[in-house]
């Protein structure tokens, strides 16, 4: 068969565009490892205890229906968009989806492992109007509509432990293990384009480590940020899936464990989420909670440790799980919240008469008391948040 000039020419031009397109990629991502990372010195002993009314507005407290025949086991990855809750079960490999109210909406469940099902949740997405699942076992990423209805699956055989699909392309991360180039990053062009990037230090521990929140999306500048295990560093990757910079909180006189002590963390940042004016940091060293501010210049801001409830009294857990665009957000158990009101019921009464708290443990209060789940979003006050 005789291919005509012009069409011949067509392919050259396709051909040589495809080349320069793949060797640009290639340009980007070949001189990651060699990026410096910006230091940012944080001298843990010169932090001081802080209440929380120095950050917050109020606390609101949210219950969480329960489906009896699929109940909620264990959380593990949140969202909050588009005014609905996300929470990932590690323990039955479902996704509950909630309303602002507590209310339940719908369970993507996990049915087996055929077209359109998947067995288990190694990370999950929100996109638009689609929600996206990436079972790491059977390896493919299922997307979904809100309301659960399966649309397509793509294939990601590559053994990644988190993704984040943008726009014309996907991102997929192997955490504390390394893909068949060594490397941690993989991006993946929607023309098939793969380019691996970034090593991990040589002296690093290898082997998995579980990211509670995978890759954090900032909506202000459309970039991702990730943590990356074995080190105190954060990766932030720009709107087009490429390696924009490295973090690397030096924390200094890290507080040692006690005698007898058997707590073991592999070096991590624990909590990055991005804000308007800021990004919120909190590290624990030893169960001791630090919680840093830093603005856009790296600079530290706000410093603090052990964060005390005085708006309300219930001391909990301060470790955010989530965020909405103007809130910290936490998970509790019931019966925690119930029982350290009940205990400290006088004294929460007297000091705190006009808080959330009262009127949620009335209005729970049989149902607090069984194996259920409180979420908990404390409102920043508005001069941080609009300044």
């Amino acid at each position: 068969m005789n291919i005509k000039k012009e069409n011949l020419c067509i392919l050259l031009v396709l051909v040589f565009h495809f080349s320069c397109s793949k060797k640009k990629d290639e340009e980007k991502t070949e001189n990651t490892n060699n990026i410096s990372p910006i230091s940012i010195k944080i001298e843990l002993d010169k932090i001081q205890q802080a209440t929380f009314s120095t950050l917050f507005e109020s606390i609101e407290y949210v219950f969480l229906e329960s489906n009896d025949s699929v109940p909620l086991v264990g959380n593990m990855k949140t969202l909050i968009k588009n005014d609905f809750i996300y929470i990932e079960d590690n323990e039955l490999n479902n996704l509950h989806k909630f309303n602002l109210r507590g209310e339940l909406k719908t369970i993507f469940k996990s049915t087996g492992d055929g077209p359109g099902q998947f067995r288990q949740i190694e990370d999950f997405q929100i996109k638009g109007d689609t929600v996206l699942i990436y079972d790491r076992v059977l390896g493919k990423i299922l997307f979904f509509n809100l309301e659960g209805k399966f649309l397509r699956e793509n294939l990601e055989k590559n053994g990644a432990t988190n993704f984040h699909v943008g726009n014309n392309f996907t991102l997929l991360f192997f955490s504390g293990y390394s893909n068949s180039d060594g490397n941690i990053f993989m991006r993946k062009s929607d023309n098939l384009i793969r380019e691996s990037f970034f090593k991990l230090p040589e002296k690093s521990n290898q082997g998995g480590v579980r990211l509670l929140h995978g890759f954090v999306s900032n909506e202000k500048t459309k970039e991702v940020s990730i943590t990356i295990p074995y080190t105190y560093q954060i990766a932030t990757l720009d709107s087009l899936g490429y390696l924009k910079n490295l973090k690397k909180f030096d924390f200094l006189k890290i507080p040692q464990p006690n005698p007898g002590e058997t707590y073991y963390q592999p070096e991590k940042i624990n909590v990055y989420f991005p804000f308007h004016n800021f990004y919120w940091v909190s590290q624990f060293f030893n169960r001791k909670g630090y919680h840093f501010m830093v603005n856009e210049n790296n600079e530290v801001e706000f410093s603090a440790k052990n964060l005390v409830n005085d708006i309300d009294g219930i001391n909990f857990f301060f470790y955010p799980i989530s965020k909405t665009e103007n809130q910290l957000v936490f998970y509790s158990h019931s019966t925690f919240i119930y029982d350290l009101y009940q205990r400290s019921k006088n004294r929460i009464t007297e000091k705190s008469p006009k808080t959330n708290i009262h009127e949620f443990i009335k209005k729970h209060d049989e149902e607090l008391t069984d194996d259920r789940h409180v979420m908990i979003f404390l409102n920043f006050k508005n001069r941080l948040i609009d300044n």
